[in-house]
């Protein structure tokens, strides 16, 4: 089945229930309901802002948006943001207030060059298994942006350590049973394949191109109080598009 099916799937499934709290924050938890806090939603925001400096973005592209809850805070009315994804099904539960959306394949963005100074492409490449589309997909990224600009590649799942990935979603599964119990788990009824990464297939991909980049931890998709806000098994991009 292709992605995009898979990812349709998914959206009919939660009948747009995730609208107001960002489907994939909630596909990581492993109970279906549980709340996401208001200092989960800050903390990942500040992550996004220390790699793409948000308030001197003009015009942003939510690359993978899924439902659009993201582009809708990144959208404001001195900034524009565009999201785009694959799945029609997970755009059809988009507010679309601060924001509006295009469904389109990565590899084949329909805009033109150089439209965007910062683009967010956060838990998508997770889910690419094709070494040639990963390719052409970063190549459409860096196209679509403007010299100068920069692009997060985010939630990169390192090959390396998913041992310490496979612990903290234990710890986070048994703090879900204990603290919602009533809560039905759901997260492994709609399986989506997970790539994991070599950190240097990255480099090696970059290298290649006209920019600069830096590899830095992720944050933390099973964050709580508590618990830290970045994450040494997964891992960021921040790429710097090459000034003219």
């Amino acid at each position: 089945m292709q992605l995009k099916d898979l990812f349709n799937q998914w959206a009919l499934f939660t009948a747009g229930r995730y609208r107001s709290n960002q489907w994939l924050l909630s596909k990581w938890d492993t109970l279906d309901g549980v709340p996401v806090s208001e200092e989960k939603i800050s903390a990942l925001f500040a992550h996004v802002d220390g790699a793409l400096d948000l308030k001197s973005c003009r015009r942003i592209l939510d690359a993978g948006c899924g439902g659009g809850w993201m582009s809708e805070r990144l959208g404001s009315s001195e900034r524009q943001c565009v999201g785009v994804d694959i799945a029609f099904e997970m755009l059809r539960n988009s507010e679309r207030k601060n924001s509006s959306v295009v469904c389109a394949d990565l590899c084949a963005l329909p805009f033109q060059p150089e439209v965007f100074d910062a683009v967010l492409c956060y838990f998508v490449f997770i889910n690419f298994l094709n070494p040639a589309e990963i390719r052409r997909a970063v190549d459409e990224l860096l196209r679509v942006t403007e010299p100068g600009g920069r692009i997060l590649i985010g939630q990169l799942p390192d090959k390396s350590r998913s041992e310490g990935y496979d612990a903290a979603k234990e710890e986070y599964r048994r703090f879900c049973n204990e603290h919602f119990p009533h809560l039905r788990e759901t997260r492994d009824q709609h399986p989506i394949p997970i790539q994991l990464y070599e950190r240097g297939f990255w480099a090696s991909l970059l290298d290649e191109k006209d920019c600069s980049y830096k590899v830095r931890d992720s944050f933390n998709p099973f964050f709580r109080p508590g618990q830290p806000s970045t994450v040494n098994w997964r891992f960021d991009i921040v790429i710097q598009k090459a000034d003219r």
